[in-house]
């Protein structure tokens, strides 16, 4: 039960960070003023 619960902690973890990586390419992608679709996406740092 002890395994299954770090296990559960562990994985919990890992689905906040890759999130957290997901969040900043979101918040990355530039959009052009006229609302078309994104030009490109900015290089980002996940330690920032």
């Amino acid at each position: 039960a002890i395994a299954a619960f770090e296990r559960g902690t562990a994985l919990k973890a890992h689905c906040q960070a890759r999130l957290e990586e997901a969040r900043m390419k979101v918040e990355q992608i530039r959009v052009p003023a006229d609302g078309g679709a994104p030009e490109s996406a900015a290089p980002f740092s996940a330690d920032e």
